[in-house]
């Protein structure tokens, strides 16, 4: 009986042990998850708001260069080109006689003239002391004047002249070949028919599409900044010459043209050129540029913001333009709290504590337009 008793004794004992081994270690366990949350709840993070910023947005597009002037020289007519006076890359002065054609027809209508011009002459003095009708002298006045119009007429088509100054771009034709009127395209330039392409590259222009949305900002004699991919650090500074009054169809953009010098001809006809346009000055809201985080999967720009409950969540903004050490967005409302420090310690869904920091007033002042 006794043996029996000191069994349950133990028993006993050994149920108790047990029992407060798991109470110990259910204690322990919620202590440390319990240290655990605190931890995480005393994340410190630093915040600010987002402001309102004044800037004077920036605005580029891809484009093409253009001579500012260019013209295929050709004739009224067909005939066999004589000479041309001037090699591809030469520079021809305003006027110049660049080429001529054969002058066979050019004789005739001189012998037609003179032929001509000598019956006036005798019928005029004739005409003076009343010698012949009146409708005689008038049907032979107006043939000597017809000669001499058609005479001028193939003079200037048997010698063409430069109607600008600029560069001999191309020769359409040599020498000995007879020359027609038939016109046909070549890529990126103007109708192929004529004898010769005459180009001005000083000064040049650029061409490039911009989009219906950013139309209403831009102007002619609006500044423009040219780069070049040819030459780096090469930097042109033009302006806006023309804006075409209407869009493409198909991808609603409509030409725009912007102006620049090029006396030394460094740069060529159909070269790769980009644009920057600086508009008007307007407001936007703008957060410190650090907390912009570049994500390389999407290639899209993200802030994170600190919520009502003091979680941070991750919020995609549209990056506008840059102004110094601020970054002015779209999509991001006015009152947010955003993070600029401790991003590296912290992930979307986690619980923190949060400082506002100390913002000195952004003073931005707007240049009158």
């Amino acid at each position: 009986m006794r043996a029996k008793s000191e069994l349950w004794y133990a028993v006993a004992c050994l149920s108790l042990a047990l029992s407060l081994t798991s109470c110990g270690g259910e204690d322990e366990g919620k202590a440390t998850s319990e240290q655990e949350e605190v931890k995480v709840e005393r994340q410190v993070v630093e915040v600010t708001r987002p402001e309102l910023l004044s800037y004077a947005r920036v605005i580029g597009y891809d484009g093409t260069t253009f001579a500012s002037r260019e013209a295929n020289l050709g004739a009224g007519i067909p005939g066999r080109v004589e000479r041309i006076n001037y090699k591809v890359g030469d520079r021809v002065p305003k006027g110049a006689l660049v080429a001529e054609l054969s002058d066979e027809l050019l004789r005739q209508t001189q012998i037609e003239y003179t032929t001509l011009k000598k019956d006036y002459e005798r019928l005029k003095r004739l005409e003076e002391k009343g010698s012949v009708p009146a409708m005689t002298y008038d049907h032979v006045k107006a043939q000597y004047e017809a000669a001499a119009a058609r005479m001028e007429m193939v003079k200037s088509s048997t010698q063409i002249k430069a109607p600008f100054s600029g560069i001999l771009a191309d020769r359409m034709m040599e020498e000995g070949e007879v020359y027609f009127i038939n016109p046909g395209l070549k890529m990126g330039y103007s109708m192929r028919s004529g004898i010769v392409r005459l180009m001005k590259l000083d000064p040049m222009v650029v061409r490039m599409q911009v989009n219906e949305n950013e139309l209403v900002n831009l102007k002619p004699g609006m500044k423009a900044v040219i780069t070049f991919r040819t030459f780096e650090g090469l930097e042109i500074v033009g302006k806006i010459r023309e804006i075409t009054p209407m869009l493409s169809t198909m991808t609603h953009t409509a030409t725009v043209e912007a102006l620049f010098a090029n006396p030394k001809h460094r740069i060529l006809p159909g070269m790769f050129a980009n644009v920057q346009m600086t508009l008007p000055n307007q407001k936007g809201i703008a957060v410190p540029l650090q907390s912009i985080v570049k994500e390389v999967s999407d290639d899209r720009d993200y802030v994170y913001l600190v919520n009502a409950d003091s979680v941070i969540v991750r919020h995609q903004v549209e990056l506008i333009q840059t102004v110094g050490d601020e970054a002015v967005v779209a999509g991001i409302p006015e009152n947010s709290l955003v993070l600029t420090e401790g991003k590296g310690k912290t992930k979307p869904g986690q619980k923190v504590t949060y400082v506002e920091a100390r913002q000195e007033k952004r003073i931005v002042e707007e240049k009158e337009q």
